[in-house]
């Protein structure tokens, strides 16, 4: 039930997409109010769509919510050179449809992933905790589901997304910064 998303890659820069080429393109989708999942497709071969993976409430994605935030593609920095993701808040928690619960924690959809465009296998992902490493940063105040699409941005010009910024359900706007490959290195701030 989301707006569809495009990654586009154009190897060439002919403005046509041929595989032959490695050129490709593929469309992400979350479910909005219908479910808690991420779909993507590859629709390189228009006649020929093929589903590329699956993303639902399950491991890495444990805190995910209603999937109304609506996928932004971009590429980020890697020990392997720019890699094409995908980023995506948490979602909706219907905790906040209830009378009375104003202001109460939710227990989904406090999180932001960033996810490999063409796997779906988590990259890095900001949830609600003190500690976490790695590919997860852990915000103790990360209490607000996050049903709002991303502002994405490459704030030194290299082409890579290096700030994500976002506001939750309980009025907080958060920051986050993705400079250089080493993921353990990115952060959440409020």
């Amino acid at each position: 039930d989301g707006a569809p998303v495009a990654f586009v890659q154009d190897r060439n820069h002919d403005g046509s997409i041929e595989a032959s080429d490695g050129d490709s393109v593929y469309l992400y989708v979350g479910m909005r109010r219908g479910g808690k999942a991420y779909y993507a497709f590859d629709v390189t071969y228009p006649e020929n769509p093929r589903l590329m993976w699956t993303i639902d409430k399950d491991g890495d994605f444990k805190e995910l919510g209603y999937t109304f935030s609506n996928p932004r593609v971009g590429l980020v920095n890697s020990p392997d050179g720019p890699r094409p993701v995908v980023m995506f808040a948490g979602g909706y928690d219907l905790n906040k449809d209830q009378r009375g619960v104003l202001g109460s924690d939710d227990s989904e959809g406090n999180a932001i992933y960033v996810v490999d465009a063409k796997t779906g296998e988590l990259v890095w992902k900001a949830r609600r905790g003190s500690s976490g490493s790695g590919k997860v940063f852990e915000h103790p105040r990360l209490t607000d589901s996050i049903p709002s699409t991303l502002a994405t941005g490459d704030t030194n010009g290299d082409g890579m997304t290096d700030r994500i910024y976002v506001g939750d359900t309980g009025g907080n706007v958060w920051r986050a910064d993705m400079e250089g490959p080493d993921t353990s290195r990115w952060k959440l701030t409020l």
